[in-house]
């Protein structure tokens, strides 16, 4: 799962259907249960389910609860579908061990409520990288385009590059974090910061829990959007199952 796509603010996720025919694969077939090992996709046939409940202050100065879904399906061993997008991996690493993983992905990246106008919404494609030094220790890594459409106004555009890690601190437990930095195309501002960091608990071979905490400093406002469900500080909780 990739955790920049599921917390980055704002966040919103919109969802497409898929039809799922194949059955329910074993335990044998699913990703690695280290977190560190697991891969930016998930195994043929896995599906991964959960949710993440978000208590957050929006840029306006309001606090607000959401629930966002969180769902995977992997058509391959390369490529994954869920929420908003596609994943595919063009450089896997042997056996899930150590070493170089990188994928490209496309797909919606959020939503945002114009002043005055109709809402706007982000497509980005990214390239998106991870490299594990050991089963205790990875480095991620990702550079994103995003295209924000607008009705009324210019389209807008953004570059985000983003840096994180993920490091077993105890048998099941694990840290993770990342920095983002957002270059702003035709925005009032020139560029926003956005940082998060979170611990997850493998609870067996198929499921996580996890607590976050997020910030950023885009100011929604300032930019012509709504605050709704833009976020400057969020923490929450998430609960992920794959089978």
């Amino acid at each position: 799962m990739m955790m920049k796509k599921l917390i980055s603010t704002p966040v919103v996720l919109s969802s497409f259907v898929f039809a799922l025919s194949s059955a329910a694969v074993s335990a044998q077939q699913l990703s690695p249960s280290n977190l560190i090992e697991r891969p930016l996709v998930l195994a043929d046939g896995e599906i991964a389910v959960g949710g993440v409940l978000l208590f957050g202050e929006q840029t306006d100065g309001d606090n607000k609860w959401r629930a966002l879904p969180v769902f995977g399906y992997g058509v391959t061993d390369n490529v994954t579908v869920g929420f908003g997008g596609i994943r595919y991996q063009f450089m896997e690493r042997w056996q899930d061990k150590t070493g170089l993983e990188m994928t490209l992905g496309i797909g919606l990246t959020g939503g945002r409520e114009v002043i005055g106008a109709d809402d706007s919404y982000g497509v980005g494609l990214d390239l998106a990288g991870k490299y594990v030094f050991s089963s205790d220790t990875a480095l991620t890594f990702g550079i994103e385009y995003i295209h924000w459409q607008e009705d009324k106004r210019d389209n807008r555009g953004e570059v985000a590059l983003s840096v994180g890690f993920e490091q077993r601190l105890y048998g099941q437990l694990s840290a993770f974090g990342q920095y983002t930095y957002s270059d702003l195309h035709d925005f009032v501002e020139d560029d926003s910061h956005a940082g998060s960091l979170g611990l997850n608990y493998t609870l067996s071979k198929q499921s996580d829990i996890g607590v976050l905490v997020t910030y950023s400093n885009f100011d929604a406002q300032t930019n012509g959007y709504k605050a709704d469900d833009i976020y400057e500080k969020t923490a929450g909780v998430y609960y992920t199952y794959r089978f």
